[in-house]
């Protein structure tokens, strides 16, 4: 299986399902995640592994291609980016 919105996802934002995090993470800033690699990010592979980092606090993470939602809005992750200018 390929990833869920059957794109090309690497580089690109995501949004990942809420039904994947614990409830008190389910809130849209956790479930933005910068896509950098894997055999799930291409719709053109067999394969649903997916690697990034969560844009909330830095994390590296693997995750499922079927556990994407959707792309991020350009306005969620200025948005994210506004809050956390101050943190780096």
């Amino acid at each position: 299986m390929t990833n869920a919105l059957k794109a090309q996802l690497q580089g690109k934002v995501v949004v990942l399902k809420a039904s994947v995090h614990k409830a008190a993470y389910a809130a849209l800033p956790y479930r933005l995640f910068r896509v950098e690699g894997g055999f799930g990010t291409s719709p053109d592979t067999s394969g649903r592994a997916v690697f990034g980092v969560y844009l909330c606090d830095g994390e590296k993470a693997r995750i499922d291609g079927y556990d994407i939602e959707r792309f991020a809005t350009e306005e969620e992750v200025v948005e994210h980016s506004r809050l956390h200018e101050g943190e780096q």
